[in-house]
C-alpha cells in the first residue's frame, strides 16, 4: 500500500510525459486515499515532497501540487516550508503567463486550503481572460472558484451582447451560488445599464432566479433586485416596460404563494 501510495502521489506532481489523463487519475486516487487512510497519505506525501525538495522540485511540480492536492489540509502540512515559500513567489509572479498555470492544471482541485496561497490563487484567476475562464469551466473542475470572476465580468460588461454572454457564464455556476453572490449579482446588474438593458437579460435573469430560488435567503435578495429594477424603469422617462422585469416580479409573487 505504501508503494502504491507513492506511485499515486508522484503521479500527482509529475505525471509521466506530462500525461494529464494519468495525472487526473492520480489526483482522484490521491483524494480517495486521503479519505480511506489519511495517515498513510500524509506520511507518504511528506516523504515524497522531502525527496523532491532535496533533489530540486520544479516549478511545474509545485503548480501541479496545488492543482492536484492543494484542496486538502494535510497536503500543506506535508509541504516543506522552503517549497511553500517558492510556491508563494511563483504564484505571485505577474510576469508568468496564465497559460502556464492552465497547462499544469493549476485549477483542477479548486481553491487551496492554505489561506495565503488562496489569495494568490484568486489573483491568478483574476488575470484570466473571459475566453480562458470559459475553457477552464469546460473541464471537470470545482465551479465555485469561477463565481466571483463570472460576476465581475458581468459587472464590467461594455455592451449588450457581452452582457448577455457574461450572464450565461453566471448561469453555468448557478448551482454553487450563495446568498452573498446574489447580492453581488444585483449590484452588477443595477450598476451597469449595458447589463440591465440588454435585450435577453429579462429572460436570463428569470432563469437564474428559478435556478437559485431554493438558496437560503436568496428570495429576499431577489425581491430587492426586482424592486430596484422596477423603480429604475419607472424613473426612466423613455423607459421600455419590457425592462421592468415583470416576469421576474410574477415569478417572485408565485413563489411566495407556493
Amino acid at each position: 500500500m505504501r508503494n502504491l501510495a507513492e506511485i499515486i502521489l508522484k503521479g500527482c506532481l509529475e505525471p509521466p510525459e506530462g500525461d494529464n489523463k494519468y495525472g487526473g487519475r492520480c489526483k482522484n486516487s490521491a483524494h480517495a486515499l486521503y479519505e480511506i487512510n489519511p495517515t498513510l497519505f500524509t506520511s507518504t506525501l511528506t516523504s515524497v515532497l522531502e525527496k523532491r525538495e532535496a533533489s530540486g522540485i520544479t516549478d511545474e511540480s509545485l503548480v501541479r501540487f496545488v492543482g492536484t492536492l492543494g484542496s486538502l489540509n494535510a497536503s500543506w502540512r506535508s509541504l516543506p516550508n522552503s517549497a511553500r515559500l517558492r510556491m508563494l513567489a511563483l504564484v505571485s509572479n505577474q510576469s508568468i503567463e496564465t497559460t502556464f498555470f492552465m497547462r499544469e492544471r493549476f485549477f483542477a482541485s479548486g481553491l487551496p486550503t492554505d489561506a495565503e496561497v488562496r489569495i494568490r490563487y484568486l489573483d491568478v484567476i483574476d488575470r484570466l481572460t473571459a475566453e480562458q475562464v470559459d475553457a477552464q469551466m469546460k473541464r471537470p473542475y470545482p465551479r465555485q472558484q469561477w463565481v466571483y470572476t463570472s460576476i465581475r465580468f458581468l459587472e464590467e460588461s461594455r455592451n449588450f451582447r457581452s452582457a448577455e454572454s457574461n450572464m450565461r457564464r453566471v448561469l453555468r455556476v448557478s448551482d454553487v451560488l450563495h446568498r452573498r453572490d446574489i447580492t453581488a449579482l444585483g449590484k452588477a446588474i443595477i450598476g451597469n445599464s449595458q447589463v440591465r438593458l440588454a435585450s435577453e437579460m429579462p429572460t436570463l435573469l428569470l432563469t437564474l432566479f428559478l435556478d437559485t430560488r431554493a438558496i437560503d435567503g436568496a428570495r429576499e435578495e431577489w425581491v430587492t433586485i426586482s424592486e430596484q429594477l422596477t423603480q429604475m424603469n419607472r424613473d426612466d422617462e423613455n423607459g421600455d416596460p419590457y425592462y421592468s422585469y415583470s416576469d421576474l416580479n410574477d415569478a417572485l409573487e408565485n413563489s411566495q404563494r407556493s
